[in-house]
């Protein structure tokens, strides 16, 4: 893998993250009263699942959760947007005209998500670490296509959906959820320019980072009369806004 396919200048990536970032922005904000409902409807029926999903060890509940809403924002977005087969990649992935977009779902309860940082598979980003220890995401910078029929290259995206929801208590009804965010995480090319400091360790040694969005920017995009943050708020309950310090990051 080289360090930057010479085809695209680093604005160029950031341009065409932009693009996206606002795109998929835009169809999970146009209906929010839709984008809440599809995340709640499993408490429909939860009378139904609960007692076997409790069965389940933490890790399988988080994924099981996440699957869930995967399942349900997939509806959200175009059906110009092509789904791919590859085995490597998140769990949503979709193919355009001009890019492989990879888009995962983070779901976390209120009391244990962690502020300005968002958990990274291998397989869900191009970007890389190489500080005392080499880490390297799976998916490849641009995804080379058939030279005899598509003699092009497009680029690999990537994007989070960070959804906080609440647990039982005396204050909220399980499941309610208290905010939705978007992140865009750097393609790989634009280590040269973000290179470590934009990665934590993961919680699995080697194989996982966290990606610290946290007053990250499109850096490398020239003329813009205020920086755009990679990180943007989709939805938040007015009525529990005093209880997730998060907001007021995302909305400054």
């Amino acid at each position: 893998m080289s360090l930057q396919d010479s085809t695209w200048s680093l604005e160029e990536v950031e341009l065409l993250e932009l693009r996206y970032f606002n795109e998929i922005y835009w169809n999970l904000t146009n209906d929010k009263d839709k984008l809440v409902k599809l995340l709640t409807n499993k408490e429909r029926i939860r009378e139904s699942w609960e007692a076997v999903f409790k069965q389940e060890t933490d890790q399988k509940i988080k994924s099981g959760l996440a699957r869930g809403a995967e399942r349900v924002l997939a509806s959200l977005f175009p059906d110009t947007w092509l789904p791919n087969s590859t085995p490597i990649g998140s769990d949503l992935m979709y193919e355009t005209v001009d890019a492989f977009i990879h888009i995962d779902v983070k779901t976390m309860v209120q009391n244990h998500m962690e502020k300005g940082k968002v958990p990274v598979g291998l397989n869900q980003t191009s970007y890389y670490v190489d500080d005392r220890v080499e880490i390297r995401g799976n998916l490849p910078f641009c995804y080379k296509l058939d030279p005899d029929t598509e003699p092009y290259s497009k680029l690999c995206l990537t994007y989070f959906i960070k959804v906080i929801h609440s647990e039982a208590n005396e204050k909220y009804k399980s499941g309610d959820i208290l905010q939705v965010d978007l992140i865009c995480m750097p393609n790989g090319m634009l280590h040269t320019h973000y290179g470590n400091k934009v990665i934590g360790a993961g919680k699995s040694k080697n194989d996982s980072m966290r990606y610290l969005y946290q007053n990250q920017y499109f850096e490398k995009i020239t003329n813009q009369p205020v920086p755009i943050k990679r990180a943007k708020l989709v939805y938040y309950n007015k009525s529990f806004a005093d209880d997730i310090d998060e907001i007021i990051e995302l909305m400054s």
